[in-house]
């Protein structure tokens, strides 16, 4: 086997992964190790299908130190086992139990997938800042033996300081075919809402702009949609969830399924996203390549979805969030000109060819870095 992609969960992968796997498997054999015993039979099928083999790992990553210590140990057995001439592991966390994996197996190229610094490196709490300080110790004692792969400049700036061995790819692949072009109606803008329920989405900022837009009798529409896990501490208070089912201004989705999402894309004009930072959003770019102006927070990862085909906003500043949503209103040609620049963009920059290229590059002709 070429590669095996580590990502602790099957929903993720499948979601994020599923397609450049796929594609890349059309020209070297590629397989994915997760845990999979809560994957649906349909998808496993598709996998099946589309010969990216599922490699079952329980996650135990998330029970404390000793699940940790059990991950690397499951993950260390499957490169050992498949033999695999390069292993990728992503996510930062991920990442850090491949950095352990890296000290003990010196027979494979490693290649850590950034997909973004989020709460670990924004928030001050002593949890985070003993998992930046092991980071970066991690990072040294492994930096001349591995590889980074991040997903905007902002990371790469960051990082190119602290790691020889640094390549930036833009996100995982848009499939243009499945998220098709639509030509908007701006009659009465509609603004949607569609992520992860987990508080540095922007969640809140969202309602409250809604609420002020809404209380001034500005008309416009406004939806809101995404997974909830009530078991996941960064998620919303339940209370917010309450509101937002509850809400006369804002027309709730819940959870959309993977196989609704272009439907619930297509079903609104603009996209809106107020995220704390980003690695490389896929919720905005399956959102641009159906012609979908951006209202995005200036951080990074969101700031490189717009070009000339949307607006930054402060992140977590209402009254900047309400001023792009009422240019939107103002200026309706803006909606089918910053749609038709949101299409470009995605088949210039994001299309899954294009990534799928590029992977494909550093993984055909990386060398082992020990003879075996």
């Amino acid at each position: 086997m070429n590669s095996i992609f580590f990502i602790n969960d099957f929903d993720y992968f499948y979601s994020h992964r599923f397609l450049l796997l796929k594609e890349l498997n059309k020209c070297i054999k590629v397989g994915v190790a997760c845990d999979a015993s809560l994957a649906s039979e349909d998808a496993l099928k598709n996998c099946k299908r589309s010969n990216v083999q599922i490699i079952h790992v329980k996650n135990t990553a998330k029970d404390g130190l000793l699940g940790k210590l059990i991950q690397c140990k499951s993950q260390l057995d499957v490169v050992k086992k498949f033999n695999p001439k390069n292993v990728l592991f992503v996510t930062l966390e991920s990442s850090v139990i491949g950095m352990f994996i890296s000290l003990l197996e010196r027979r494979t190229s490693f290649f850590f997938l950034i997909t973004g610094f989020g709460p670990f490196f924004s928030k001050n709490e002593i949890k985070y800042a003993i998992f930046r300080w092991m980071t970066f110790l991690l990072i040294k004692i492994s930096n001349s033996r591995s590889k980074y792969i991040v997903q905007n400049t902002d990371d790469n700036e960051f990082l190119k300081n602290k790691v020889k061995n640094i390549i930036l790819i833009s996100g995982n692949g848009i499939c243009t075919e499945t998220f098709r072009f639509k030509k908007r109606n701006t009659d009465l803008p509609s603004f949607l809402f569609l992520s992860r329920l987990v508080k540095s989405k922007g969640v809140d900022t969202f309602i409250e702009a809604a609420e002020k837009i809404s209380k001034n009798n500005i008309k416009a529409l406004f939806s809101l949609g995404g997974i909830y896990d009530p078991l996941n501490p960064e998620s919303i208070e339940p209370s917010v969830l309450n509101k937002i089912k509850n809400h006369p201004n804002v027309n709730y989705l819940g959870a959309v399924e993977r196989k609704n999402i272009v439907n619930a894309l297509h079903s609104a004009d603009i996209f809106i996203l107020g995220s704390e930072r980003e690695g490389m959003p896929q919720a905005i770019l399956e959102a641009a390549a159906t012609g979908m102006p951006i209202i995005a927070s200036d951080v990074p990862g969101s700031r490189e979805c717009i070009k000339d085909n949307g607006m930054l906003f402060k992140y977590g500043d209402v009254n900047s969030l309400i001023e792009c949503i009422q240019m939107y209103i103002n200026d309706t040609d803006k909606v089918e000109l910053h749609g038709i620049k949101s299409r470009e963009l995605i088949i210039s920059n994001f299309e899954i060819k294009v990534i799928t290229n590029k992977y494909l590059k550093i993984l055909q002709n990386s060398q082992y870095l020990n003879k075996r």
